[in-house]
This record gives structure tokens, C-alpha cells and sequence, in this order.
């Protein structure tokens, strides 16, 4: 049986890095806990919820944030959904 030449893509790994496809968009801290070392950013004209990690605040010297805080973000399509990759507060 021979094998197709086509080569088909692997899916998604969590340790894949996020392609940024939103740069620079105005939101606000939804909520964020140091102790879980997440929390999500909300954008007026994002329909979902912006995952962000601890290692995206640690990039801006940060170790924790309040909600509402207004920032501007940069996110892309993770894993699991869209995720920060970069902020501005």
C-alpha cells in the first residue's frame, strides 16, 4: 500500500507558539490571579474572551494586575482559544 505524497499537518500543540493576528488593541483586565498565574482581557470589539498568562506580564515587568486596568494587547488563535502575546499597560 503506498503512503500519499501529500503531507498533512500535525495538530496544534500546546507548546506551539501564537501567530499575533490582533496587534495593539485597546481592552481591559477582566480579572487576573497571581496565585493560578492567569487571567483573561476583554476588548470592545472582540467577541471572546483574551487568555493571559503570567509570562506575558512578567515580558512588561509585571507579576500581577488589577481588574479594569485598561491596557492594549496582542493576541492570536491558541490552543484553546485567543491568547495574549504581548501588552501594553
Amino acid at each position: 500500500m503506498a503512503r500519499s505524497s501529500a503531507a498533512k499537518k500535525a495538530p496544534a500543540k500546546s507548546s506551539d507558539p501564537v501567530v499575533p493576528t490582533h496587534h495593539n488593541i485597546p481592552g481591559r483586565i477582566k480579572w487576573f490571579n497571581k496565585d493560578i498565574g492567569y487571567g483573561f482581557v476583554v476588548c470592545d470589539n472582540v467577541s471572546r474572551d483574551i487568555f493571559l498568562h503570567r509570562v506575558i506580564l512578567r515580558k512588561v515587568g509585571l507579576t500581577n494586575i488589577a481588574p479594569n486596568r485598561p491596557v492594549h494587547v496582542t493576541f492570536g488563535q491558541g490552543p484553546k482559544g485567543l491568547t495574549t502575546t504581548d501588552l501594553r499597560v
